[in-house]
């Protein structure tokens, strides 16, 4: 198993996934970790690839290069089942360990070990984390996985990684009522900016471009649930002005966020325990979750889910919606032959499991093969093969930026419970000491983290669980005991206040949240 930029034991929801890792590992399965901090799963592993944050496009390629030039990549797969494997050979020829260590920080020696490990596994999984996602080469990144998990012959087959088999259940796009918006992929915001053919969620880059620039038209008025993006969003300051510039906001939420205390309308939600719903839906996962609600929201709280359906009512046909949300429910479950009712007593629903689907079916590709070379990359303005460009360095700020989730808090949230904020009472940024000493920074001291883009401060965390010259802030951090007008409850220690929307990931509008 490959954990690449990713915490699973202490970030993933429900504890499911971490549950089943560490039950992998109990029976003997072989670990490595691609991380550039030494978390708790990186010292069980295997191998630890300390990758330098930002370079992880460049440490895939050169395991790639490795598994190829070794003759160690799964031949039979690969003839029978992959498209473009010369063209990957040729691309990957350039990128050999000793070069992209010098990019990486990864001794050449540790990425054979690590390629060799994964290549003879027979099977083995690449479980990737949200960083990842975060960079503006990720679809680099991801594409350069996904060739490793092919090569190696790893795709839907036991123990390696899956394509779930769902449960009965109403069909996404019937969910969703597509047919009834047959244009929506070429009106969305951003389908002229480059992105990938019908990538049906707007990157909030382009959101806020066509609310500042009205390009390519105008956006006047939002409606904004389950988040905060005035501290989630890249370069808080450009998102502040463009919630300025709407004419209404209307915000969803349980606490009065930074976001929401900017809101025109502020409409109090139900809690996750406060009403009925269905977990996992649409996530591909192969499993459904009855999560029945444990007590009535109070006061005017209303769910998420029953605002939407009443707005709905309100701007539509009435017709098109329903007299009371759990109908919505009834109708995904009906499929299964369940009602929301009998669900609760079941607990779940499971697909069956079935494996090697593509000899059957074939890839849902042009090609009907993984398609290691796109077919039609000249067609939608697409690189056909990945790669790695390494950023220009800067010699005002010789320092390396990234962040990681914390443990207490989930993104933005709790920081207003008094329970938690003792377990971390301020924004702590981790520095190894040899840093922390060449800047004269003592343990538990404030400090100013400083880019191009903006300053924040932080109190310092030494450790040597990171490598020096890298600097890990804390993520989500404003503070709900300060006034909702004063700015710097939400500026002070912010992250996003030192990122930037400049030169984004075109294919998926990604900024670079990692190795600033």
């Amino acid at each position: 198993i490959i954990v690449w930029g990713g915490n699973p034991t202490a970030t993933n929801e429900e504890g499911q996934i971490g549950t089943l890792l560490v039950a992998q590992l109990d029976q003997g399965a072989k670990l490595i970790v691609v991380d550039p901090r030494r978390t708790k799963m990186a010292s069980r592993a295997d191998v630890w690839l300390q990758v330098k944050p930002g370079t992880d496009a460049a440490l895939a390629l050169a395991m790639l290069n490795v598994i190829i030039s070794e003759n160690l990549y799964n031949a039979a797969f690969v003839n029978h089942w992959t498209h473009g494997f010369e063209q990957l050979v040729e691309r990957v020829a350039d990128y050999t360990p000793e070069k992209m260590s010098y990019t990486t920080w990864v001794p050449p020696d540790m990425i054979r070990t690590a390629a060799r490990l994964y290549a003879k596994a027979c099977p083995g999984s690449i479980a990737w984390g949200n960083a990842i996602e975060q960079h503006a080469d990720t679809f680099d990144t991801t594409r350069a996985l996904i060739s490793l998990m092919a090569v190696c012959g790893n795709l839907d087959v036991p123990g390696g990684n899956i394509q779930a088999n769902e449960p009965p259940q109403q069909r996404l796009g019937e969910f969703v009522r597509a047919e009834s918006l047959p244009a929506k992929p070429k009106e969305m915001i951003h389908s002229q900016q480059g992105c990938i053919p019908r990538l049906m969620t707007v990157p909030p880059v382009y959101f806020r471009r066509a609310v500042l620039e009205e390009k390519p038209y105008p956006v006047r008025a939002a409606y904004v649930q389950c988040a905060n993006p005035l501290m989630a969003y890249a370069d808080s300051n450009l998102t502040a002005r463009a919630l300025q510039k709407l004419d209404f906001l209307a915000v969803s939420d349980i606490f009065m966020t930074p976001t929401a205390a900017v809101a025109d309308i502020v409409l109090p939600a139900a809690t996750h325990l406060e009403f009925d719903d269905i977990g996992h839906y649409g996530l591909g996962h192969g499993i459904l979750l009855a999560r029945p609600r444990a007590v009535t929201p109070p006061g005017q709280c209303r769910p998420d889910i029953e605002i939407i359906n009443e707005l709905g009512r309100r701007l539509c046909s009435a017709a098109d919606w329903f007299e009371d949300y759990h109908e919505m429910l009834d109708g995904l479950l009906a499929p299964a032959g369940l009602n929301f009712s009998s669900f609760t007593k079941r607990g779940y629903l499971r697909g069956e499991d079935r494996y090697r689907k593509y000899e059957a079916t074939g890839f849902k590709t042009p090609t009907g093969k993984v398609e290691l070379c796109l077919s039609r990359a000249e067609k939608f303005g697409l690189p056909a093969l990945p790669e790695f460009k390494s950023p220009p360095g800067d010699k005002d700020f010789p320092l390396v930026l990234t962040s990681c989730k914390d443990p207490f808090y989930l993104h933005s949230s709790y920081r207003w419970f008094e329970k938690l904020r003792r377990q971390r009472p301020h924004p702590q940024a981790l520095i190894h000491p040899q840093t922390a000493a060449d800047c004269k920074i003592s343990d538990g001291e404030e400090m100013i983290i400083e880019t191009r883009s903006g300053r924040i401060t932080q109190k310092a965390q030494l450790t040597d669980t990171i490598r020096p010259g890298v600097v890990y802030a804390a993520y989500g951090w404003w503070f709900p005991e300060m006034p909702e007008t004063d700015s710097r409850r939400w500026q002070q220690a912010n992250f996003n206040c030192l990122t930037t929307v400049e030169g984004v990931g075109k294919q998926f509008g990604t900024p670079n949240l990692k190795g600033i």
